[in-house]
Order: structure tokens, then sequence, then C-alpha cells
């Protein structure tokens, strides 16, 4: 387990292209700036084919996650989840 901060994730990956990421992190916790520079980051370390997968609460990061990733986003509502979520899929293509 590596406990270090999400900006910093080229670090983690040492150089190597993540094929999945998967996250939970809540983003509306977090200065605008610090949330729009991870999300930059995990694009630039995502592979060509790369997903990036978001757990949210609310659809309040479907605008920039649609400006990081040019509008390759789907959501999907998860009702059954207590309490109710969504889970953004993110491509790079």
């Amino acid at each position: 387990m590596v406990e270090i901060s999400a900006e910093k994730l080229p670090l983690v990956l040492d150089g190597k292209k993540a094929d999945v990421i998967i996250s939970r992190i809540p983003f509306f916790m977090i200065k605008k700036s610090v949330r729009e520079k991870i999300l930059s980051e995990i694009k630039a370390n995502l592979e060509d084919t790369g997903r990036f997968i978001q757990f949210q609460y609310s659809l309040d990061l479907q605008k920039l996650l649609n400006k990081t990733f040019e509008n390759n986003v789907d959501i999907t509502f998860v009702s059954l989840n207590v309490p109710p979520a969504f889970v953004y899929t993110c491509t790079m293509k």
C-alpha cells in the first residue's frame, strides 16, 4: 500500500502507465486547483486505451471529467448502493 497524494501519481507508477485507475477520492472536499492537478496526472499516466473509474455520490464532477477526458465519460447510476451513487468511466479515446 502506498500513502501519497494523488497529485504525485507518477512517483507511484515509476515511469509506467496504468491500464486502469479506480478512485473514490472525495473530489469536492479538495481545492479546485488540486482537483484539476489530480485529474490531469491521472490522464497523463493512463495508457492510450486506459480507463479511469471514479465513484461519487453526485453529478458535480461530470463537467470537470468531460473537460479533462474530452467528453469520453460514461455515467452509471447504482441505485442499490447505500446511499445511491454514480460511477464515472472515463476513457482516453
